[in-house]
């Protein structure tokens, strides 16, 4: 008798579940300052400067959606994120940050503006231009003015791998959300500077002079107050005009010159020239507008033809 066995082998193959690995974000925000550069008081309001905050995350794979939202309030010298000053000691400039090129969108605390990106197998970076504006300047001192955000409480980006939930408070339904301080400094340098107008100085008509003739004119000097001191100094120079010395002052015309002279004093004892600490005027403002009077001289002096005798005279203010 044969007997055929049959043996049967049975394989089985059992599929280990390794579980996958987490991803590891790597995110980040660094911001620039803002810089006004240095300005004078009239040119410093409604001067404009730009900064960049980077929101970025390395280490991404696969399809990620990041979303960031960027959050600026007070800074160190401001009361307010709606009332933002850069300050000098107990002086102050009134400015702004908006997140938008027409200056119309301003930066708030927390934060609605959020920037969401989708990233493919890369690292992911978003730059957020940061729009400064000056708003107004009164008679403030010259020197450097600041605004800090160096905190949490006024300053902080918010993402990473996510969507947003609610907008108007960048809140995310991601437990992933990175947050950064964001470290940046606003400021302006305001320059001392002077203005000054003269008016004219008319000796009238005259016939023969026999006897000297006096006039006055006036010089209206402003400047910005200098830190520290609480005034600006100045002097004041000015020239010899067109056909003689500033000790000998010359009207020309037709019929030839009529001397005269310009001085610092009602007594006409004061020479008006061009070197400081010798016959230049010297003062100071502190942001007040001053009335200085220039006075002027025609001596006596023999018959000159009829006609109308002028000069030039160009006033120099130093600072």
């Amino acid at each position: 008798m044969l007997r055929i066995v049959q043996a049967c082998f049975c394989f089985w193959l059992a599929a280990l579940a390794f579980p996958a690995a987490a991803q590891t974000y790597s995110c980040n925000s660094t911001s620039s300052p803002i810089s006004f550069g240095s300005q004078t008081l009239s040119s410093a309001v409604g001067a404009t400067s730009v900064g960049t905050i980077v929101d970025s995350c390395t280490g991404v794979t696969g399809t990620t959606t990041f979303t960031w939202c960027d959050s600026l309030g007070a800074g160190s010298n401001s009361a307010s994120q709606s009332n933002r000053t850069m300050a000098s000691g107990a002086n102050k400039i009134p400015y702004e940050l908006y997140s938008d090129p027409s200056f119309s969108v301003p930066f708030a605390y927390p934060g609605a503006a959020a920037f969401t990106q989708t990233v493919v197998n890369k690292a992911t970076s978003t730059n957020v231009t940061v729009y400064a504006k000056i708003i107004s300047a009164g008679s403030i001192p010259a020197g450097t003015y600041t605004d800090t955000y160096s905190l949490l409480a006024n300053a902080k980006a918010s993402g990473g791998p996510g969507t947003i939930a609610t907008a108007t408070v960048c809140a995310y339904n991601n437990i992933n959300t990175n947050t950064n301080v964001l470290n940046f400094t606003i400021s302006v340098t305001i320059q001392a500077s002077c203005s000054v107008a003269a008016t004219a100085m008319a000796f009238g008509t005259q016939g023969v002079l026999g006897a000297a003739v006096p006039a006055t004119a006036t010089l209206t000097v402003n400047c910005t107050p200098a830190g520290g001191s609480g005034s600006t100094p100045y002097w004041i120079a000015m020239s010899a005009g067109a056909g003689g010395s500033v000790a000998t002052r010359k009207m020309t015309g037709t019929g030839g010159s009529v001397n005269y002279g310009l001085y610092r004093d009602v007594g006409h004892t004061l020479n008006w020239g061009l070197t400081q600490n010798v016959d230049a005027y010297s003062g100071s403002s502190n942001g007040i507008t001053q009335s200085i009077p220039v006075y002027g001289l025609v001596p006596a002096q023999p018959a000159t033809q009829v006609g109308t005798y002028n000069d030039t005279i160009v006033v120099t203010l130093n600072y």
